[in-house]
């Protein structure tokens, strides 16, 4: 939102500050046109809006109170690839944590050490806790004294995380996590999700990220009739339109280039990336055997730049940028006959252009037919 300045009031801005502290922070408390006008006389020199940095140095979140209690973290010096025994190791520091929040900032060490946590959970209620637990490179958890999840090897977090029920009382569960470091890269996560949470809560700094397994969806010709995809295609042009025809081959036929701009044979494409999630970026032809034939206009006049404008987008070092270009025609559709095979349409000042692509079959083997 812009700034408004000298155009509201006092009072109206009061009312809206108002407004937004009993809506979301938890019925807080209204403000006054008093207290605006002494801010914005304090203020009225700045002409610059001010940094989230400068709002959060004078404003603060109030700190989330966590459940886990009399955090105390010990740091033990060491190459190890499995976990040790810490009884038998001297540590190098000890200090508590009143933030109630793991970090392996705390270690202040960047590779090759050891840190054990302790502290007492505290469960508000009694009811099944669903702990969550993952780590980079590898440690343990346990909650009541027993171990009820470990990640072993080295590796990053996302993929090894743990998830396991726990059954707890109403009160204070002792709670230890072991965990080890191999190399650079250091993250321990642990989160909670009680009886009542929608959500799990986080208990540690670094919050899990989970890796998404890519879903597969092949799309392939069925019952004699070619398959279409109009989503992005790698290595042809935004406006792509594939077409995999029921012999095995397939094409991307460029509608800003008016030509067919890959072929392929195999498999066609794989929607898994576009059809699932918001699916942003390209996607490659599934298939083998990719060959790029061109990348520009496919309809030209000699002589001639054309007459139609087509507005082209160009990105430098900052921004994207359109310059108008001048060519023969431009794209006016396609049809597909009963077995999906398509009739690509283009036109420009007193020309038409059809392109029409069918699979044939020539000496056993499969070909293209372009009319």
């Amino acid at each position: 939102m812009p700034p408004q300045g000298a155009v509201l009031s006092d009072e109206k801005i009061a009312a809206a500050l108002t407004y937004v502290r009993k809506t979301f922070a938890n019925g807080a408390g209204a403000v006054t046109p008093d207290e605006v006008k002494v801010v914005r006389a304090a203020t009225a020199q700045r002409v610059t809006p001010w940094t989230a940095a400068e709002l959060l140095k004078d404003h603060p979140f109030p700190p989330t109170k966590s459940p886990l209690k009399h955090l105390v973290a010990t740091v033990y010096e060491g190459k190890w690839k499995e976990l040790p025994d810490f009884s038998q190791l001297k540590p190098v520091l000890m200090e508590d944590f009143n933030v109630g929040i793991l970090d392996v900032a705390q270690s202040g060490r960047k590779e090759f050490y050891a840190v054990v946590w302790t502290a007492q959970f505290e469960a508000p209620e009694e009811g099944k806790y669903l702990f969550t637990f993952d780590c980079d490179d590898f440690g343990a958890l346990y909650v009541g004294g027993e171990r009820i999840a470990e990640v072993k090897g080295i590796g990053p977090v996302g993929k090894r995380a743990k998830e396991v029920p726990v059954m707890l009382k109403k009160g204070l569960t002792p709670l230890r996590v072991e965990y080890v470091q191999y190399g650079t890269n250091a993250a321990v996560v642990l989160a909670v999700k009680g009886p009542k949470d929608k959500t799990p809560r986080a208990l540690s700094n670094t919050k899990l990220k989970v890796v998404k397994e890519k879903v597969s969806i092949p799309i392939q010709p069925k019952d004699g009739v070619a398959a279409i995809y109009r989503n992005f295609i790698d290595n042809t042009a935004p406006r792509a339109i594939g077409i995999g025809f029921p012999n095995g081959l397939n094409i991307a036929y460029s509608a800003d280039n008016l030509a067919a701009e890959l072929f392929w044979n195999g498999k066609f494409m794989d929607g898994g990336h576009h059809w699932t999630d918001r699916g942003a970026g390209n996607e490659p032809p599934a298939g083998t055997n990719i060959i790029k034939l061109s990348d520009g206009q496919g309809v030209l006049l000699e002589g001639v730049a054309g007459d139609v404008v087509r507005y082209v987008r160009e990105k430098d070092d900052k921004e994207w940028k359109f310059s108008a270009v001048n060519v023969a025609a431009e794209f006016k559709g396609y049809d597909l006959d009963k077995a999906g095979n398509p009739t690509f349409r283009a036109a420009g000042e007193g020309l038409a252009v059809t392109d029409g692509w069918s699979p044939e079959e020539v000496s056993g083997k499969a070909t293209l037919t372009r009319t």
